[in-house]
């Protein structure tokens, strides 16, 4: 008798989890996205509905990799649809943000959080350190190095996506898992409108009219029509 495969439960990493678990596939949503050809796409659904999974298996499939990630897709539905999608595989710079953890109590730790965050984000494309073709290649050391004022942060994806942009010579596609959760913190604990102004911020200089973006994608459990956040990415 064959061995049953264990579910998902609590997994996000797509590369283990379509190889190790009983997985649904998903991939055609891909397909679906470069139909569309939207350029920010917001997926609100709730908890425990699979965002994160499908946001890591769209970062797997478009992200330029030292390693051939094509053999986690070879055998899934989006590899059957030919050459017209399958010639996106890889061929993309990625940022990648979560902000599950960004859920402190006081404004000064959660600020402290999403800095983190963001630097990490810095850190993991460390090509950008030593790249000859950046135009603020100052940048880079301003924010891994936690030197960045406010502002510097508050437009930190922006530049990062013009670096990526600059050194690739390929609009990066941009994806941010759980935007919301930092704007729930702040209105639970009191200080909702520093939090939605440094969110504000971030995602309007990113995602409005950004010229170094090829897709934006983001996931939450909240549509916060009222403060305009979204305001021109509808």
């Amino acid at each position: 008798m064959q061995n049953k495969l264990p579910l998902p439960i609590g997994a996000s990493d797509y590369k283990k989890v379509s190889q190790d678990y009983y997985y649904v596939d998903k991939t055609l949503l891909i397909k679906d996205i470069l139909d569309e050809q939207a350029k920010v796409t917001l997926f609100t659904r709730p908890r425990r509905f699979g965002k994160t999974l499908n946001m890591d298996m769209l970062r797997t499939f478009f992200e330029k990799a030292k390693d051939d990630t094509s053999k986690f897709f070879i055998n899934k539905n989006i590899w059957q649809t030919g050459e017209k999608y399958t010639q996106h595989q890889g061929q993309y710079p990625v940022i990648f943000l979560s902000f599950k953890d960004a859920n402190k109590n006081k404004w000064p730790d959660l600020y402290a959080r999403l800095k983190e965050t963001i630097k990490d984000e810095f850190m993991r494309h460390s090509e950008l350190k030593y790249s000859k073709n950046l135009s603020n290649p100052d940048f880079y050391e301003k924010i891994t190095s936690g030197l960045g004022t406010e502002t510097d942060y508050a437009t930190s994806l922006l530049r990062l996506s013009q670096m990526l942009h600059e050194h690739y010579a390929k609009a990066p596609i941009i994806i941010i898992d759980e935007y919301d959760t930092p704007i729930q913190a702040g209105y639970i604990h009191g200080f909702y409108d520093a939090t939605i102004q440094f969110t504000r911020d971030l995602l309007s200089s990113v995602l409005k009219d950004n010229q170094h973006i090829s897709f934006g994608f983001l996931t939450g459990i909240l549509r916060v029509a009222k403060e305009s956040i979204f305001s021109g990415l509808n």
